[in-house]
């Protein structure tokens, strides 16, 4: 199964996410590296907190649970595609890698450094530029890096959101 030639892959443009830890919220930043011959990027990373009581993300927010017990992250990610001939098989792997470092801090002592990775194939739309591929990680009250890999491209981007709870 032919998947794309890697080699004529290069990355057209990557989408960094900015968080204020004061007040939690994100903004997106605008593309940082731009090559035109590439046909799919990575064009950004959404990152919310996904709230099991309410079933929605509350984003900017707080969750229901001040410890983050009744949380997750909801990380989508925006694939790009500027041209993928029909004829192509046009299914890639997405990986996900959540992670968080190890801590020492007077309220909650040592807290281990933790690693999530999820994957998943996901298929390019034909009729659109941007296919959405979500991802549902654990919720760690501690800083997290979402580094996310179009496999077959070698493409990668990360983005590194804080997160804090009652203490």
């Amino acid at each position: 199964m032919k998947i794309f030639n890697i080699g004529l892959f290069t990355l057209i443009a990557l989408a960094t996410l900015q968080v204020s830890a004061q007040d939690n919220t994100a903004t997106k930043a605008k593309p940082t590296n731009t090559t035109k011959n590439s046909p799919i990027s990575i064009a950004a990373i959404d990152v919310d907190i996904f709230d099991r009581v309410t079933g929605k993300t509350v984003g900017e927010g707080e969750p229901s649970d001040p410890y983050g017990m009744l949380s997750d992250v909801f990380v989508k990610v925006k694939i790009k595609k500027i041209k993928v001939p029909e004829t192509e098989n046009a299914y890639l792997t997405v990986k996900l890698t959540a992670t968080t470092p190890q801590t020492d801090d007077e309220a909650r002592g040592i807290t281990e450094a933790t690693k999530q990775v999820v994957s998943t194939k996901a298929h390019l739309s034909y009729d659109t530029d941007i296919t959405n591929v979500p991802f549902l990680v654990d919720f760690k009250c501690n800083p997290m890096t979402f580094t996310v890999e179009i496999v077959e491209l070698k493409i990668k981007k990360s983005v590194t959101k804080e997160y804090g709870c009652a203490e």
